[in-house]
């Protein structure tokens, strides 16, 4: 009985991230791209400051985690903004 309540929330919730998330249905979502839905004018209360930037390279340093080259330079770029930010990673 769990499994059926926890597969129907499931399904529930996809629904509801379809339609609330999304200005138009989507047909078909494994032939979508993320480029197809980024926006392009995102407010800067949502972009990552230097220290969060510095925090992503510190803990995927210390997991051992390789990141996308362009992910893990983009980061650099940013946490190199805040001097106190790369001691924690250097």
């Amino acid at each position: 009985m769990r499994d059926k309540q926890l597969a129907g929330s499931l399904r529930s919730l996809k629904n509801f991230t379809t339609t609330t998330l999304t200005s138009q249905p989507i047909e078909d979502v494994s032939t979508m791209s993320l480029v197809a839905i980024l926006e392009t004018n995102v407010d800067p209360k949502y972009y990552l400051s230097p220290r969060a930037c510095a925090g992503i390279l510190r803990r995927a340093a210390k997991r051992g985690r390789t990141l996308p080259e362009a992910l893990r330079r983009a980061l650099v770029i940013m946490a190199t903004q805040a001097p106190e930010a790369m001691e924690a990673i250097t």
